[in-house]
């Protein structure tokens, strides 16, 4: 489920799981931040308020393609 800047300020945890083709991409891109950018919504999580509640998790490759 995704939820919207609020929700995530509101949220006593905070999972964020990374998957796809890009998500070394949007990963690095992620923790790239430090500070709330408005441009990239996910930078949410660098919130003071908010970035000891996160948890950050990738997929794993199988190597399976569909």
């Amino acid at each position: 489920m995704s939820l919207g800047p609020q929700q995530v300020l509101e949220a006593d945890n905070v999972v964020v799981i990374v998957s796809g083709s890009r998500k070394r991409a949007l990963a690095d891109e992620l923790l790239s931040y430090k500070a709330v950018t408005p441009e990239f919504p996910l930078s949410i999580i660098h919130e003071p308020s908010v970035r000891q509640r996160v948890r950050i998790f990738a997929t794993p490759d199988t190597g399976i393609r569909l």
